[in-house]
């Protein structure tokens, strides 16, 4: 696939990924980074919730046009319509995203967070060394997320490969 553009210039993508499983490697993986940010952190209180019914869930990626992850939801949802309805009202009410900064569990481990409405929306894609380059890589992904183009959802299947899929109707966020 292509980077997507507007008046052709690239601009990043927000992709979707669907699992059939909560066994799934690529979701275990997301659930492990996503509990660094379990607890207090940076002066704000959550919980991690990860699914455990054996049903379909999903989440999206912001992909850089260069294909690196800027960030990720912090939500996990179980229909794919869910997950791009609210990527689509995130982006209507850009105005309304804020960047909070988080520390690791690890000494000297920084990230961020967007939030909108009191809620956690995106998190980093990973951990970094310096609040400055933490910082900087959260503005730069908030203003990607912004005009990000919208993709197809993919599917995990046993394997750990994706795919393409058709789009489920419902929407759910676990």
């Amino acid at each position: 696939m292509g980077n997507p553009t507007t008046s052709g210039v690239p601009r990043a993508r927000v992709t979707f990924t669907e699992f059939g499983s909560p066994d799934d490697p690529m979701l275990q993986a997301w659930a492990r980074f996503r509990s660094g940010f379990a607890g207090e952190s940076g002066g704000m209180h959550f919980t991690v919730r990860v699914p455990t019914a054996k049903r379909e869930s999903g989440l999206w990626r912001l992909i850089a046009t260069n294909n690196r992850e800027l960030g990720r939801s912090f939500l996990l949802y179980s229909r794919f319509d869910m997950a791009r309805s609210h990527v689509e009202e995130l982006q209507l009410d850009a105005v309304g995203l804020s960047i909070e900064h988080v520390m690791g569990r690890r000494r000297g481990s920084h990230g961020w967070v967007v939030v909108s409405r009191g809620a956690i929306v995106m998190t980093c894609s990973r951990w970094y060394s310096s609040p400055s380059t933490s910082m900087a890589s959260a503005r730069g992904a908030l203003q990607a997320f912004r005009t990000a183009a919208l993709a197809a959802p993919e599917r995990n299947d046993s394997s750990g490969r994706r795919r393409r899929t058709g789009v489920s109707a419902g929407a759910d966020v676990l």
